[in-house]
Order: C-alpha cells, then sequence, then structure tokens
C-alpha cells in the first residue's frame, strides 16, 4: 500500500481521527504483501470505508503512526488479551460484526455443514425476496414452504399477499398433514 498521504497538520493528534481513519492508516502501515491479504477478504463496502477514510488524511508523521500503533495494542490489551477460538466464538464474532444472513452463509460455506436443513436456510432469507419466489408458485408449493417457516414469518409473509393467494394458500395448509420437525 502506499504509505505518502497527504499532509495533515504536524499538531494533529490520534484524538482528532476517527476509528476509520486510524484503521486505514494502520492498514496502510503494513506492507504490500500482508494488506492484500486482508483487502482481498474485506466487502467492496468496507474497502469504500478505507479508501475514503484514507483520502480524508494528509501527511501522518512517525509519532502518530506510533501514538495510532499504541493505542491498537492497549485495545487488544484491554480486551483480555487472549482470543477464544473455535465455531461457538467464530459465530459470535461474526454476529457482531454482520448480518446474521451472511454469518449463516459464510458459516455453512466454512463448515460444509451440509446437514443444516433446507427450512433453517429459508428461514433466514428476507420476507420479501422470499415472498416474490412463493408468489411465483402453485398454492400447493406454496403451503409446504410457508407451513416448514415459523409462525411469525409465515404470517408476515401471508399478510403481504393478496386476500385470494392467501386463501388458497391456508386452504392447502389446512388439508396437509402437520409438519415435521
Amino acid at each position: 500500500m502506499n504509505k505518502a498521504v497527504k499532509a495533515l497538520p504536524t499538531s494533529i493528534s490520534a484524538d482528532h481521527l476517527s476509528r476509520s481513519q486510524k484503521a486505514a492508516i494502520v492498514l496502510a502501515s503494513l506492507s504490500a504483501e500482508t494488506a492484500s491479504t486482508i483487502v482481498d477478504d474485506i466487502s467492496d463496502e468496507q474497502l469504500r470505508v478505507f479508501a475514503k477514510a484514507f483520502s480524508e488524511l494528509k501527511s501522518v508523521p512517525p509519532n502518530l503512526l506510533h501514538t495510532i500503533a499504541e493505542e491498537f495494542v492497549a485495545e487488544v490489551e484491554r480486551s483480555g488479551g487472549s482470543l477464544a477460538g473455535g465455531l461457538a466464538e467464530t459465530r459470535l464474532v461474526l454476529g457482531q460484526l454482520a448480518e446474521q444472513e451472511r454469518v449463516d452463509r459464510i458459516l455453512t460455506d466454512l463448515t460444509g455443514e451440509v446437514g443444516v436443513s433446507v427450512w433453517k436456510k429459508i428461514e433466514v432469507i428476507d420476507e420479501q425476496a422470499l415472498l416474490d419466489y412463493i408468489i411465483k408458485q402453485r398454492s400447493t408449493i406454496a403451503a409446504i414452504i410457508l407451513r416448514n417457516l415459523n409462525g411469525d414469518k409465515c404470517a408476515s409473509i401471508l399478510a403481504m399477499t393478496d386476500s385470494e393467494f392467501s386463501r388458497s394458500v391456508l386452504l392447502e395448509m389446512s388439508r396437509m398433514s402437520p409438519p415435521s420437525s
């Protein structure tokens, strides 16, 4: 990464920088090889945040780089100094950083959990996207999908449809045996 940044007043302190700017400075301070492995794994939106934060900077003097690095180390030490690993901890950390649907998708890819129920996967799909799919199906297929969702999600999706579609799907659902768990 290019360490030549626009000139910040020499008197600026780390207190005047946003967390995004500080993170951008840390990333830009890494070797190109190290930084590229990070950049390869972040989303375009995160890269935009980096680009915006970095473009707002001027030159960053060595003493400010040192101060920001010390803040980073202090923050790591405040967090307990060690990290727990494993799948459960990974789920918790990712849950703080991304939406649940994305976390589930990433962990499914990571763990290869082929045993994850298709219904659990459908359960996390956005209601509007699921509705768009369901209304294109025959009422029997729509009923099968909806009866396997939790009651709140099913009711919410049915509330978004017209009354004729809802009636036909509910009629189909009433003819079916209860879903298996």
